[in-house]
């Protein structure tokens, strides 16, 4: 469905007009017809329904947005789907985007913007959620005349998603906004790359013009240099910016530091090639790059400057810098055992001037997790107990509710016993009670009809040895069942017995009955229904 004026959309907004149009979305001014309030209506994928699973996943990673919250981002007030195009509903700002504002920028209204989408930055960053796509069409005025970020919290497999049903090639980006490093064939965006994208950003609302034109930082990439700001500026704000543009990452300012500078602008330190104080302040700090131990440690950094300076690292978690003296500072860093090569920068701060060591650590093997040790472990144990029931397979026999593992020689030598005293005896009075003889046959019973002992190729000796000491219990259980007839009719045939009521010969009755039922659900080879507790 196409969208288009007077559209009845999501059976509740009238759009009413376009108010911009991006590579995979568009937005539009709309009428509530719940609240009548105007709103913005941002449509992904407009007239180009997506298939069922891309828009569970797209929608499941709108509603992720609903969880941020801070002044400088434009949240959503309402996340739908509609006609297999996902939406927004976001509040209408009258002033639109700083696109509109290309050229005519002054340089309060530059730092307001700095700090404002500066600070809306740090907080995504925090939230390890980089933007990927800073420009001036994503920032907007709200009606309090505070710049908003819009467009943020959709990650690059959300936007690739989109891309294909938009039918447009994977860029991760508006290139005239994309930094250097994008341009790599680890292309993955970084936190820093957000920076420069806002130092393009500047620039271009600045000077009218984008800095490196359509083609963004793959021409800083190729060699280019930063062009030449030619705008009624202070030396301050010309020098952040440059700064915003830098070609590696590192020596960008991270996104809480523009904010704090964006504050106190005459408090920010600049550097030698751009002073703000004629080049009276002096600094020197070597070395300018430190090659930290893997397993962690400290190193000395020595300082000469002509005023009191200050120092400070942005990866406290594991990087420190401590002032020793006039002269000195050391750096501190901890173990690094994340499996990869992790980067920070030591600022020092000497009046007008500044300087950034970096400070690279290369990581330890990584330690194998607990699980992974105990899963080792476990597969080696595995693999041994398979091994060795494979080389046994023929005298091994796995039953149900018995010993789970019972060796052939074993078992052999104890039907061998039993078999033989039975034989001996033809009894179980003194050998084995009638209810273990129960036991036994069930063991057997399950033996037998159990899948395993069919598979395991169990050897012909053991299956003869079994069905022998079978039939001997059987056997000797009938020889009780006679002593026992016996011995009631001997009771029977004495006067003085009071056979009826005697519970002697009510327990040889029961028991007599009990062995009758055992054999004949042998003999059906259905002795395993027999419960045990009923003996």
């Amino acid at each position: 469905m196409q969208l288009k004026e007077d559209l009845l959309f999501a059976n509740r907004y009238t759009l009413q007009k376009l108010l911009g149009r991006g590579g995979f979305s568009e937005v539009w001014l709309g009428a509530d017809g719940m609240t009548h309030l105007d709103v913005a209506v941002k449509v992904y994928s407009p007239g180009q329904s997506m298939d069922e699973d891309g828009l569970k996943d797209f929608c499941k990673e709108l509603s992720n947005v609903y969880a941020l919250n801070h002044t400088n981002l434009l949240k959503p007030q309402h996340v739908d789907s509609w006609e297999g195009m996902p939406y927004l509903i976001m509040a209408y700002c009258e002033q639109g985007s700083c696109y509109g504002r290309v050229g005519k920028f002054t340089e309060e209204e530059a730092w307001k913007l700095i700090g404002d989408v500066a600070s809306g930055l740090a907080y995504l960053h925090a939230q390890d959620i980089i933007h990927q796509d800073i420009k001036p069409d994503n920032i907007l005025i709200d009606n309090n005349g505070n710049y908003v970020i819009t467009d943020f919290g959709i990650s690059v497999q959300a936007r690739s998603t989109l891309r294909k049903s938009a039918h447009q090639a994977s860029t991760g980006g508006t290139t005239a906004y994309m930094a250097p490093e994008r341009f790599s064939r680890d292309a993955a965006p970084v936190k820093a790359s957000d920076i420069w994208s806002l130092g393009a950003t500047v620039y271009e609302l600045i000077t009218g013009r984008m800095p490196f034109g359509e083609v963004g930082g793959g021409m800083q990439r190729g060699g280019a240099e930063i062009p030449t700001i030619n705008a009624k500026i202070s030396p301050v704000l010309r020098q952040t910016i440059i700064r915003m543009l830098a070609e590696d990452p590192w020596e960008r300012p991270t996104a809480s530091l523009l904010a704090d500078w964006s504050q106190n602008p005459s408090a920010i330190p600049v550097g030698p090639d751009d002073p703000i104080d004629g080049g009276n302040s002096f600094l020197k700090v070597s070395p300018s790059k430190i090659d930290a131990n893997p397993a962690g440690g400290e190193a000395k950094l020595f300082i000469k400057a002509d005023k009191d300076w200050r120092c400070f690292c942005e990866q406290q978690k594991w990087c420190s810098a401590e002032k020793l003296d006039h002269e000195s500072l050391v750096v501190k860093y901890k173990p690094n055992q994340t499996g990869e090569e992790r980067k920070t920068v030591v600022n020092i701060v000497a009046g007008s001037r500044a300087s950034m060591v970096t400070v690279s650590q290369a990581s330890l093997p990584k330690k194998p997790a607990l699980v992974f040790v105990i899963v080792s472990v476990l597969v080696v144990l595995g693999a041994f107990g398979v091994w060795k029931l494979w080389n046994n397979k023929d005298e091994v026999v796995i039953v149900d509710g018995i010993p789970p593992e019972v060796q052939y020689e074993k078992q052999c030598r104890e039907f061998d016993f039993w078999n033989r005293r039975i034989n001996e005896e033809n009894t179980l009075t003194d050998t084995i009670r009638f209810t273990s003889a129960l036991f036994e046959l069930q063991g057997i019973e399950r033996m037998e009809k159990n899948p395993d002992f069919k598979k395991k190729g169990i050897n012909p000796v053991f299956s003869v040895k079994l069905k022998e000491y079978r039939d001997n219990l059987v056997k000797a259980l009938a020889a009780v069942q006679d002593e026992l007839m016996k011995k009631r009719a001997t009771w029977k045939d004495n006067p003085n017995s009071k056979f009826d009521d005697n519970p002697y010969i009510q327990v040889l009755i029961k028991k007599e009955k009990m062995i009758n039922r055992i054999l004949e659900l042998s003999e059906k080879g259905s002795v395993m229904t027999i419960n045990i507790k009923e003996l």
